[in-house]
């Protein structure tokens, strides 16, 4: 499974199976989790400098 999968995996919300509890499980090695983190962290990055640059935008509109 590729890292994507993974990351896919972990946000998909659980399905109703019609079993009452029952629950999908993902075990993930460290090795996975840390690649996990850091494609997260990654992803984080890149959400903060759109922010940034729209805060930027705005900014310069308002004072315009």
């Amino acid at each position: 499974m590729s890292r994507s999968d993974y990351i896919r995996q972990l946000a998909q919300v659980d399905a109703m199976t019609g079993d009452v509890g029952a629950r999908r499980v993902l075990v993930l090695d460290r090795t996975t989790m840390l690649a996990v983190a850091k494609e997260m962290r990654a992803w984080g990055r890149h959400y903060n400098q759109a922010v940034h640059a729209l805060n930027v935008m705005a900014k310069y509109l308002r004072n315009a």
